[in-house]
């Protein structure tokens, strides 16, 4: 639902919240990646940019299971520049 709520023309950032495992936190960010580049190329019919430019540890869940949030920026292809001849 976030996702939705970017502008199709700029994008913006979006921080999602989940709680992992330990030493997972690598794959969690590569899955975000991957879901939110299937969503947009979906949603829009474009690849987007998808850069996680921050994990943080918020508090521990369980043992070795930890809330985190990434913040995650998401941008849509720029337009190609027009050469006037």
């Amino acid at each position: 639902m976030a996702a939705r709520c970017l502008r199709r023309d700029t994008g913006g950032w979006l921080h999602i919240h989940e709680n992992i495992t330990e030493g997972q936190e690598s794959e969690w960010t590569a899955r975000i990646a991957v879901a939110l580049e299937a969503h947009f190329r979906d949603l829009t019919g474009d690849t987007w940019t998808i850069v996680t430019h921050h994990l943080e540890r918020v508090k521990s869940y369980a043992p070795h299971v930890n809330h985190m949030v990434a913040d995650v920026e998401c941008r849509p292809p720029r337009p190609h520049a027009v050469t006037l001849s």
